[in-house]
């Protein structure tokens, strides 16, 4: 009796070691970091679902140890049809020291992201400006409302004045930001320095009063949507 105790307790211990090594997995090129939850529950369901049945005759010792080695192997198999899955789907598996570092480096990017951000909404705030407030996105969403992207009026004078130095402001912060990526991830870097330069051109037009404020926040919608894109493709 003693020795079937200890062989269930071997098993039930391997089936927790199993369950405790779970790898640490990273996106690879071309997919989107959100997607790690939903492609874990699926593959947990997938391996877990995945095995077939047992059955063991004979006495106490030999049922015992065949259910050891059973439930050895299930938990085996179930850990090698998890990570199939995970790597189907883009998700490679990496050492903690991997993992670890680019932690780091993903905190270090948030870091620089929200610095240009607050630097980017610290700009309207200047009295000069005050004549843009209604014609910028939401600094909060990074959005416009429908009024803003149907708003077929060009810039006033007083309005293209303003914009002319508002942009120097703007621009300062995110060339600041691009300079700081890039120093982390250049990829990144291209990819906030091709939306700028896409923003300096619409710029142009509103100060040349060339195309109205509803025309230029479409089409800077449709760049921000692009970028995010290309950046939820980057692998960090």
């Amino acid at each position: 009796m003693r020795q079937i105790s200890h062989l269930i307790l071997l098993a039930l211990m391997a089936i927790s070691i199993n369950a405790c090594a779970t790898p640490i997995y990273a996106p690879g090129p071309g997919v989107n970091a959100a997607t790690f939850e939903p492609t874990k529950a699926r593959c947990s369901l997938m391996a877990r679902h995945a095995g077939g049945s047992f059955a063991a005759y004979g006495d106490a010792s030999y049922v015992a140890g065949a259910a050891l080695g059973n439930a050895i192997g299930e938990a085996i198999r179930t850990r090698a049809d998890f990570d199939d899955c995970m790597k189907a789907n883009g998700w490679m598996p990496v050492t903690k020291e991997v993992a670890a570092a680019r932690s780091v480096k993903i905190a270090q990017l948030k870091g620089i992201i929200g610095q240009r951000h607050a630097c980017v909404i610290a700009a309207p705030a200047k009295p000069n400006y005050a004549s843009l407030l209604t014609h910028l996105s939401d600094m909060t969403m990074g959005d416009y409302t429908m009024t803003q992207l149907t708003d077929d009026h060009p810039p006033t004078a007083v309005e293209a004045t303003a914009l002319m130095l508002y942009w120097d402001d703007a621009k300062l912060c995110a060339a600041t930001a691009i300079t700081e990526v890039g120093k982390l991830h250049p990829t990144m870097a291209a990819i906030f320095s091709q939306q700028l330069s896409d923003l300096e051109a619409l710029m142009i037009s509103l100060v040349k009063r060339q195309i109205s404020w509803g025309e230029a926040d479409q089409r800077q919608k449709a760049n921000n949507a692009a970028a995010k894109a290309k950046l939820q493709s980057v692998n960090i």
